[in-house]
């Protein structure tokens, strides 16, 4: 458990440790092209970054040549901040649900637990007086 709790609290501060970072992929692209004198030359590198956008769409931005490194870092720097950020949330969990102990209806009541419960479904799903439902209908 001790464990646990330290290697949460290393998590937190390497997450805050993370000032910058980007979601996505950089990525090269270089055509070639045939000359008039019938020879192949290679173009120039076209890095992108490509990342998803507004409704998970693919967005797709130009990154100049002296820019790739420090794009390189901030992607990995990225991948980084979303392996710590799973692992701290597994563990949180692991440590919130290991004093629960014994998993049993006795200790969860709730509605349609079995146990006398201070809970009423129908005051639950009931609309107040004059109050439309989804279809246009009233309850009272």
């Amino acid at each position: 458990m001790e464990n646990r709790i330290d290697r949460i609290a290393q998590i937190r501060d390497e997450l805050e440790a993370i000032a910058e970072f980007a979601e996505g992929t950089v990525s090269c692209s270089s055509s070639r092209y045939r000359l008039k004198d019938g020879t192949w030359k290679q173009a120039k590198p076209h890095w992108k970054f490509q990342s998803l956008g507004p409704r998970g769409k693919r967005r797709y931005v130009h990154v100049p040549a002296a820019c790739v490194e420090r794009v390189k870092k901030l992607v990995e720097n990225g991948k980084r901040y979303r392996a710590l950020e799973s692992e701290y949330a597994r563990l949180v969990t692991e440590a919130s649900l290991a004093g629960a102990g014994e998993k049993t209806a006795s200790r969860c009541r709730g509605p349609g637990s079995g146990g006398s419960t201070t809970w009423s479904r129908r005051s639950e799903t009931a609309l107040p007086k004059g109050k439309a439902g989804r279809n246009g209908s009233t309850k009272s």
